[in-house]
């Protein structure tokens, strides 16, 4: 594994067989570099320097690229050394640059362009020899460019179901919450999350269910950061919303543990209709009923899994109305999170997920 650190890491470690290299870079000037990559060439010099003394030193067969930004690094790595380049797309990424911080930023709005950056796409996924995508509407919109089906692989944001559940419960968090019907959301706190409408629904939500909180796991960006908080007090919800802050991951099950129904409200655009996040298996997985937006990948596993409820997005009467709903109906809740653990258990999970994976790579080795 080549990575980057922003601290002073040891540079090279070995951590449970896998052979840790790390390529060091000021943090600061990191969120700087990646501005400009397409705009100057140095970041991209940093790292096919790296990965070319990696490949050598490794004697690896493949190199396996995560995301599109080093993609084009990669190949030229792979042309020389003649090894294949798989790339691990975890998102629409020209399109997720529309919704990042540092894009919004001075050097951002000079610099980053999404139409070269879909050129860059269309220009360097035809010569990889296999594409890692999310969900089959991500499978879709690859084909669309002109790739061959059979070069994309689904492999989902699944759970590694024993892997999280050997964190086991706290249950100091479960006995915090056991007075009230907990509405949860873990992870990013970004104003591009759709939690804001959730907090400006929340006052329609107390007057049906008193007793309803509403529980947020992370943390923010810098330029988010306070935006969520400063909304609760503007509405006076400062006794109904809690803000946990950034929590260790090993403590997801215990947070969910203590939820009644978890949300994911993201907004319906190309970036989010890429793939689900991996919170939204981890909310299956502990059996959780679920309200997601209409993006179409969550919308497609709740209705095929009856694992909970869909409302459209900006639509905060529905939504409104889907809390209210699972609240009130117990029924409704212990059949939806039934669904979700036996669509976790059965379907949505690692060691099922990852053997199409594990089958391209053995074709891949099969056919030199």
């Amino acid at each position: 594994l080549l990575c980057l650190s922003f601290n002073k890491s040891r540079r090279h470690e070995n951590i449970g067989g896998i052979n840790v290299n790390r390529l060091y870079l000021n943090k600061e000037f990191f969120k700087k570099l990646r501005v400009l990559i397409l705009s100057f060439p140095l970041y991209n010099k940093i790292w096919e320097k790296e990965i070319a003394k990696f490949v050598l030193k490794q004697k690896l067969e493949v190199l396996h690229v995560h995301d599109l930004p080093l993609l084009g690094v990669a190949l030229n790595v792979g042309c020389k050394t003649n090894i294949p380049v798989v790339v691990d797309l975890h998102e629409n990424y020209p399109e997720a640059l529309k919704t990042y911080s540092y894009s919004q930023t001075f050097l951002g709005r000079l610099f980053i362009r999404i139409r070269q950056w879909k050129k860059y796409e269309k220009e360097t996924l035809p010569k990889s020899r296999g594409i890692i995508v999310l969900s089959q509407e991500s499978k879709e919109r690859i084909s669309a460019l002109g790739i061959p089906e059979d070069k994309i692989i689904i492999v989902p944001n699944t759970v590694n179901i024993n892997r999280f559940l050997s964190f086991g419960i706290d249950n100091s968090i479960v006995e915090k919450y056991k007075d009230y019907f907990i509405f949860s959301y873990l992870g990013d706190l970004g104003t591009h999350r759709g939690l804001q409408n959730v907090i400006v629904t929340f006052p329609k939500v107390l007057k049906e269910e008193p007793k309803a909180r509403l529980l947020l796991v992370g943390e923010s960006s810098d330029r988010d950061r306070g935006k969520l908080r400063d909304l609760v007090i503007s509405i006076k919800l400062e006794r109904y919303v809690f803000f946990t802050g950034w929590q260790s991951f090993s403590l997801f099950p215990s947070y969910l543990e203590a939820s009644d129904v978890c949300l994911l409200p993201i907004p319906r655009n190309p970036q989010t209709e890429s793939g689900v996040s991996n919170k939204f298996f981890q909310y299956l997985t502990m059996g959780k009923p679920v309200i997601v937006s209409d993006c179409k990948p969550q919308k497609r596993i709740v209705e095929e899994e009856n694992c909970g409820l869909v409302f459209r997005y900006g639509n905060n009467d529905e939504l409104a109305h889907c809390m209210i709903k699972l609240a009130k109906d117990k029924g409704l809740r212990e059949t939806c999170g039934r669904n979700a653990e036996r669509a976790a258990f059965n379907k949505y999970n690692w060691e099922n997920t990852s053997q199409d994976l594990l089958s391209f790579y053995r074709r891949l080795s099969e056919s030199g």
